[in-house]
């Protein structure tokens, strides 16, 4: 069987509104997501969906239960564990401005303390791979949509992350852009048998998923 690349044991996370009335978001919820499977989250808006993410991601901390990357229990905002095991892929690109598309996609490598050579070569294959070695030492505004969003999936992949989290990520794209990109995702998941956990509202791309789960009271339920 494959390896474990993400779980939640017994994890709530509660809302708390104006007159600190707490509303239950997840509750006592159980998630094993293995190696190179993709999992898609669906679910109404405001729901709890990036909530989810974002506690699988290290980026919010559930308030009971505990959640595991790769076996190793992963305490809330663990930088070091967040930078090694995990990729991020968001609905706006988050690329860095001041720095070129070349640049962006090494940003990874280096802050994990790879040499430099060695992530700029790694990243002009993967740019060329994607058909965007023409664009390497562009500034980020001057690529479409479509080749931001190709770029920051670069960026998440490059170190070849354990648990990929992409929230929304093909939202602002056209539907022909959004399938490349969508696809783009599966195929660099499959190779570097890397875990995806993703949000999405476009049904089109449910039926790529290996499952597909829904946030309905307060629990992670199959769906379809």
């Amino acid at each position: 069987m494959s390896e474990l690349a993400l779980e939640f044991c017994d994890v709530s996370k509660f809302f708390r509104d104006k007159t600190q009335h707490e509303i239950p978001i997840l509750r006592n919820t159980n998630l094993q997501i293995y190696a190179g499977e993709i999992v898609a989250l669906i679910g109404a808006s405001g729901v709890g969906k990036t909530t989810t993410l974002q506690i699988a991601g290290l980026l919010d901390k559930q308030d009971f239960g505990k959640v595991k990357i790769c076996g190793e229990e992963a305490p809330y905002l663990d930088t070091a564990l967040r930078r090694k095991k995990i990729g991020f892929i968001y609905q706006f690109h988050h690329l860095l401005s001041e720095l070129n598309v070349l640049e962006n996609v090494m940003l990874p490598l280096l802050i994990s303390g790879t040499p430099k050579a060695v992530a700029q070569k790694k990243a002009k294959n993967l740019l060329e791979l994607l058909k965007l070695e023409k664009t390497a030492y562009q500034s980020v505004h001057t690529l479409s949509g479509g080749q931001r969003q190709r770029v920051a999936v670069a960026r998440a992949v490059i170190k070849k992350p354990a648990l990929i989290i992409a929230d929304e990520p093909t939202g602002n794209l056209d539907p022909n852009t959004a399938k490349d990109v969508f696809d783009l995702i599966c195929r660099s998941a499959k190779e570097n048998c890397s875990a995806v956990f993703l949000a999405t509202h476009d049904s089109s791309f449910l039926q790529k998923a290996d499952r597909v789960l829904e946030i309905f009271n307060s629990s992670l339920i199959s769906s379809i």
